[in-house]
């Protein structure tokens, strides 16, 4: 129904998604084995493991916080396709965290190959996630919810958006004129 309005918040998420896929990309590039470098590239992977912890505080919180609750309150009956959407969330968390931990640990060879286990692990993981809502939560909102839903839904989402990624607002009031 709202699918090109303005009021529409997935276009947000599937940016994001799009961004996440890419890093989860430049994630697995960094490590080692086949055609990719003998040894771990330690300062890519943490730099795009912060990234990652940024991007699920914010993304993942509008979504289980707004989100979710819009489509189930809307859509009572999509209750068991989220919960186990919400328990992915968390298993992300803490593959994040584990994966975190695991690069704190001196580099050795076996620390280097359960970082690239884990990294395996956590890209599929949240490649089948992204993918689930994509095509469920997304589209499933954009067909259950009308117009003046997914304004309200866009608007409760707005604490959510970093300011620097806000759209500037335009003003109602007059341009001021120069002196």
């Amino acid at each position: 129904r709202a699918r090109s309005t303005n009021a529409n918040p997935y276009e947000r998420f599937r940016r994001d998604h799009t961004r996440v896929l890419v890093r989860l990309g430049q994630l697995e590039a960094a490590m080692p084995g086949g055609r990719r470098p003998r040894v771990l590239r330690e300062a890519p992977v943490r730099a795009l493991i912060a990234h990652l912890e940024r991007q699920f505080a914010t993304h993942m919180a509008a979504e289980e916080e707004v989100l979710y609750p819009t489509l189930q309150q809307a859509f009572p009956e999509a209750g068991a396709s989220l919960r186990p959407l919400h328990q992915e969330h968390a298993d992300l968390r803490v593959m994040l965290a584990a994966l975190t931990g695991t690069l704190q640990r001196p580099a050795t060879r076996a620390r280097d190959e359960q970082v690239l286990v884990q990294v395996q692990d956590f890209a599929e993981l949240l490649r089948l996630h992204i993918r689930k809502e994509e095509s469920f939560v997304f589209d499933l909102s954009e067909r259950v919810l009308n117009s003046r839903e997914l304004r309200g839904l866009a608007r409760r989402l707005v604490p959510f958006i970093p300011a620097n990624a806000r759209r500037p607002q335009p003003s109602r009031t007059s341009r001021s004129r120069p002196s």
